[in-house]
């Protein structure tokens, strides 16, 4: 998740500082220094209004799948943030039981029997 911030960072910052040179006449003095067209102020407010909702979002948005065995030996599955809330939420896990991050919640394995 603090990937996609700083790729969302990184991507507005150059967007902005392309879209601020983009229409800059060849020679700048004072007045033409720091004007901006009407397109540029509104690009520009439409990528600040898109980040702030990005980091908005909730954060379940970012949840993993995670498999655990629960106390009746079957492989369960649960989305959470990290593994510790993993962990919190899964539903009867069984007492030596861990959870497992998934690529996708159909691998091979999910519902499968343990014996415990």
């Amino acid at each position: 998740m603090i990937r996609l911030h700083v790729w969302v960072q990184r991507q507005t910052a150059y967007l902005l500082h392309y879209l601020l040179t983009i229409n800059a006449p060849a020679r700048m003095t004072t007045t033409t220094q720091f004007a901006l067209t009407t397109t540029q102020i509104l690009v520009g407010a439409v990528l600040a209004i898109s980040s702030i909702l990005a980091f908005a979002l909730p954060s379940q948005a970012h949840a993993a799948t995670y498999a655990f065995v629960n106390t009746s030996g079957d492989v369960s599955i649960v989305s959470a943030n990290d593994p510790v809330s993993a962990m919190a939420t899964a539903f009867n896990i069984a007492l030596h039981s861990g959870v497992m991050l998934l690529q996708s919640q159909t691998d091979a394995f999910v519902g499968f029997h343990v014996n415990l």
